[in-house]
């Protein structure tokens, strides 16, 4: 259940990438994630009200998980979507791929055992991504793109370390209500950097198609992914949850490749059977 789960995600994500860079043609990067979390804070909250019952967190970890939710709502969102406004969607999907050597370090240095099959998996399914990118005409890295992919990069080392820190919070919450109480928590920063980008939105000038895509990222990218994610890190653990991230790019090229007409390379069908391998082998125990 726990690799279905996460396969659904890789999916959700994959099909994120082209979509909202399709859609940033139109909205501006900060508009796009100020209305998208908006939706999501309000979701995330009901949802979790109506099975929880009780939002409040104890007492001594309301700080905690409000740094927690800053780190992981916050940060990761906003490098997210200025990294992918900057940069092509293939090297945006490569810099987050890396996340999971985020978490794997995160995880070492908070005393969480990674095995070395999990470290082997982990470098040889990033080689993979590296083979994919690589594979592919025009998603090599570039200075064109640099700026973007650096604050992409720092997204992925937000999200690695907020997926490694979620663990100790999962043994006392559920996945559901952990989720609503980082953004309900966490998401002040995002908003405050999206008002002004929010209250300029030509909302006459936006297509039917950029409003679904809105839709479609934040209900399934964000709701039912996250809970999702933060669900298998409680039953596996951080590094073998994160490793299926790698994948992410690998669904991104394909969907454009239907959406778009892009054709793959070889040397990219090389690369996403090197980044299955590296799943198989982190998945063991």
């Amino acid at each position: 259940m726990v690799d279905l789960g996460m396969l659904a995600v890789v999916v959700f994500w994959g099909v994120n990438f082209p979509l909202v860079k399709g859609a940033l043609r139109e909205f501006d990067a900060l508009a796009f994630a100020g209305l998208r979390f908006a939706l999501v804070t309000v979701c995330m909250a009901a949802l979790a009200w109506t099975r929880e019952g009780d939002l409040r967190p104890r007492p001594g970890d309301l700080w905690k998980i409000m740094g927690l939710g800053l780190l992981g709502n916050g940060v990761y969102q906003l490098t997210f979507m200025l990294g992918l406004a900057r940069t092509s969607a293939s090297n945006a999907s490569l810099m987050i791929a890396t996340a999971p050597i985020f978490v794997a370090l995160t995880a070492a240095l908070l005393g969480e055992h990674i095995h070395r099959w999990a470290w082997i998996g982990i470098v040889l399914s990033f080689l993979g991504i590296a083979l994919v990118i690589q594979g592919g005409a025009g998603a090599q890295l570039s200075a064109e793109h640099l700026v973007g992919d650096l604050i992409a990069l720092a997204g992925a080392a937000a999200w690695g370390a907020y997926t490694a820190l979620l663990r100790p919070f999962l043994k006392v919450y559920s996945p559901l209500k952990l989720n609503a109480l980082t953004m309900l928590l966490g998401t002040f920063p995002l908003f405050i950097a999206a008002a002004p980008a929010m209250s300029h939105i030509p909302w006459g000038g936006i297509s039917a198609a950029a409003w679904l895509v809105l839709l479609y990222s934040a209900l399934f990218s964000v709701v039912v992914a996250y809970n999702i994610w933060n669900w298998a890190v409680h039953r596996v653990g951080s590094a073998r949850t994160a490793v299926y991230s790698n994948l992410v790019p690998v669904v991104a090229l394909l969907t454009s490749a239907i959406l778009l007409g892009e054709r793959m390379a070889p040397l990219q069908f090389v690369g996403a059977a090197v980044v299955i391998t590296g799943i198989v082998l982190t998945r063991r125990r």
